[in-house]
């Protein structure tokens, strides 16, 4: 399973600042589980938050504020990497600032 373009940069220079990591991801706990572990990528998340473990999916914002919570943060506090219009929507709900994926810019108003 490819990782995304820019991940690995991105997860290098949160760990540089020491700031802790959440994964917000829509896929159940399983596939989510199997599919970061193939990657590498489970080892470097302090929390994550998966679709089944929230009441609503993204595009609410229920799943950044489990990992606000989780992390405890305040949202205010928290950067989002997103990739999808829903996840970007979910993030900028729960009061995250949000950074958009190269692929969405430009298609989300």
């Amino acid at each position: 399973m490819p990782v995304k373009p820019g991940a690995w940069e991105m997860i290098a220079a949160v760990d540089a600042q020491l700031l802790p990591k959440a994964l917000a991801t829509s896929t159940h706990r399983p596939a989510a589980r199997q599919r970061l572990a193939r990657t590498g990528l489970d080892r470097h998340f302090h929390i994550i938050v998966t679709g089944d473990e929230v009441p609503r999916p993204k595009p609410a914002p229920d799943i950044y504020l489990a990992a606000c919570e989780r992390l405890g943060v305040l949202p205010r506090d928290v950067l989002a990497f997103e990739d999808s219009e829903p996840g970007v929507q979910a993030a900028y709900a729960a009061g995250v600032t949000v950074i958009i994926g190269a692929r969405l810019q430009g298609a989300i108003t």
